[in-house]
């Protein structure tokens, strides 16, 4: 264009503000574009040597300039096809003459421009960050995923999880939290590059920081004032650019640390761990962004969908290695369990004892792998009685079986030591069998019942009251030639004395409380007699309190009927009450130990 028209344009653009710098063929306008940096490019169509659509190549093949805002200008009476070729050249708009002259249309024309220009940018930036994003997923974030699911350290793996997570983000420092049982956030892992601090993890360093409580311990509100705890309740990432203006938080921790470190704590991103329930394992807590020039930045939203992708492989691996650790507990337990069941096995007796004239048959079926039922018998009296206990703890499970364990040991231990200091004993062994010492004897056998249950019982609620537990249970002591029966029943079903045809002639009833409830407590000792025939069958309330498939119970009434039948042996009896008892549970699940003990004095024809 003249001269004329090239000072009305630059005056125009003078007057919308731009700082204008004239070149006169495309050599010099290439040479300025490469030299400074430029906001806006105005060139002629016919701009010489070869008019613009070269330049206007040149300039968009150099990727520096790809998004530079270039108008051309052409004479009034130009061509359209002018205008069409500028454009598919490079131009990003093409205007007649006139109207750059005129500086309002002119500007017009430029915001139009630069607006569309911005908006091309922005989409560049948006789409390069998104390969970006890309990139990182698929040569960083799926790799470690990888990677992560192979780690079999725990600690290691939350080491990987962490500068994972950093290197992506380029982030100055992070820490790594998990939830624990108590319903807090545990520091595991804490990290920052610039202070050269790392503790948590495999460092064998103690993290300096208190669990994060998740609920207010007065009221029991979910606590929101602490970025980390809020995202663990909300499940949703919070991104600050700067935590030191972000309202709504309490950082007044993260200051005094900043204060104490000499440290700025600046941009934060903070993301949760969940399982694949949905639910929050942990939080990863990133702080300080750099840039390429290692200034303190803000996160933008490609770093927290990629440091969301992150977390969502580190937290398969997380819960894949929880479950593993879980599993190996419970194969420990199971183990240990199993140990338990042989040990408390043992505490039951191989053989009952053979005492002529007399059958001893018993069951025992715990519910558990476990059990609170147990029975035992053993000679007593220098073998001249014969003792019986049967009992039930009134918990289930590990604690009901060491509860049970101890009483146990404690009823034989006191039972037979009585017995055994007894010299007593010995001496109504040379007197004559006179009603005299015959009474002696019933008393010294009377003692060693009381003995036996007063001081366990005792030593129960000295020791280990406060479990609150105790035990219902019944210790009997049979003088095998005369059939006498010394009992006592501390809280126990009663046993039944049935005669020869199925008559319940006796129910044994309760004659003290349940051992382990209160201290000092009297256990009254009460007699009978157990004739030819009779057979005294005693149970837990397993037998009775067993459930159908609908939840019916057998109650005492489905026992009655079972021991009313005539019966041969003590075996013919507990076979029978056992066989109904579980065909009546048929499959339904059994809630209680079934224990039971049957004593039979045989028939003089038997013997």
């Amino acid at each position: 264009h003249n001269q004329a028209t090239r000072d009305a344009l630059m005056k125009s653009l003078q007057e919308l503000g731009y700082d204008v710098q004239l070149a006169y063929d495309g050599h010099q306008m290439w040479e300025r574009i490469q030299a400074e940096h430029f906001a806006l490019v105005v060139m002629s169509a016919t701009l010489p040597p070869a008019g613009c659509h070269e330049l206007l190549e040149q300039i968009r093949a150099d990727v520096h300039f790809q998004a530079l805002p270039i108008i051309t200008v052409a004479a009034s009476d130009a061509p359209a096809q002018e205008a069409v070729e500028a454009i598919k050249s490079g131009a990003d708009d093409y205007i007649f003459a006139q109207m750059a002259l005129d500086p309002m249309l002119l500007g017009l024309r430029i915001d139009v421009v630069m607006e569309r220009r911005r908006g091309q940018d922005v989409q560049q930036a948006n789409l390069e960050k998104a390969e970006k994003l890309a990139r990182k997923i698929e040569e960083i974030v799926l790799p470690m995923g990888i990677a992560l699911s192979s780690e079999s350290n725990f600690d290691r793996l939350l080491e990987r999880i962490l500068m994972g997570a950093k290197q992506v983000t380029n982030a100055d420092a992070g820490t790594l939290y998990m939830r624990t049982p108590e319903n807090t956030l545990r520091f595991e892992i804490a990290m920052s590059d610039s202070l050269n601090m790392f503790v948590g993890g495999t460092t064998g360093k103690p993290v300096p920081f208190s669990p994060l409580p998740l609920y207010d311990s007065a009221t029991g509100e979910p606590t929101h004032h602490n970025v980390a705890t809020h995202v663990a309740h909300t499940g949703r990432s919070v991104n600050i650019p700067d935590i030191y203006t972000a309202e709504g938080f309490d950082f007044t921790g993260t200051k005094i640390f900043d204060k104490q470190n000499n440290y700025r704590s600046k941009s934060s991103l903070t993301v949760t761990l969940k399982d694949n329930n949905d639910y929050v394992i942990g939080v990863l807590q990133l702080l300080n962004a750099l840039d390429e020039y290692g200034a303190i930045v803000s996160f933008d939203d490609y770093d927290r969908l990629v440091v969301e992708s992150l977390a969502s492989q580190a937290a398969i691996a997380l819960n894949n290695s929880l479950l593993l650790q879980r599993q190996q507990r419970m194969v420990k337990i199971e183990n240990d369990i199993q140990i338990a069941r042989r040990i408390q096995s043992d505490f039951l007796p191989r053989t009952m004892p053979e005492v002529p004239g007399w059958e001893i048959d018993a069951r025992f079926q715990p519910a558990r792998e476990v059990a609170g039922d147990f029975y035992d018998t053993f000679m007593m009296m220098n073998n001249r009685k014969v003792g019986f206990i049967i009992a039930d703890v009134c918990d289930k499970g590990v604690g009901a079986a060491l509860f049970m364990s101890l009483t146990r040991s404690l009823m034989r231990a006191f039972a037979l030591q009585s017995h055994n200091i007894n010299w007593a004993d010995t001496l109504f062994m040379e007197e004559s069998m006179s009603p005299r010492s015959q009474s002696g004897r019933l008393a010294i056998a009377a003692n060693a019942l009381r003995t036996a249950m007063v001081n366990t019982n005792n030593y129960i609620t000295e020791h280990h009251l406060d479990l609150n537990m105790f035990a219902t249970l019944f210790f009997g002591m049979i003088d095998p030639g005369t059939g006498s029966l010394f009992y006592i029943n501390g809280g126990h079903c009663a046993p039944m004395l049935i005669t020869p045809d199925g008559v319940i002639k006796e129910r044994l009833n309760p004659s003290g409380p349940a051992v382990g409830m209160f201290p000092d407590m009297e256990f009254n000792i009460m007699e009978t007699q157990m004739e030819p025939g009779d057979i005294l069958f005693s149970f837990t309330d397993g037998v009775t309190d067993v459930r159908n498939p609908v939840g019916k119970m057998f109650h005492e009434e489905g026992v009655i009927p079972l021991v009313q039948q005539p019966t041969r042996s003590a075996k013919e009896l507990t076979d029978r009450v056992e066989d109904a008892v579980f065909d009546f549970m048929d499959n339904a699940v059994q809630f209680d130990d079934v224990t039971m003990l049957t004593l039979r004095r045989c028939p003089e024809n038997e013997r």
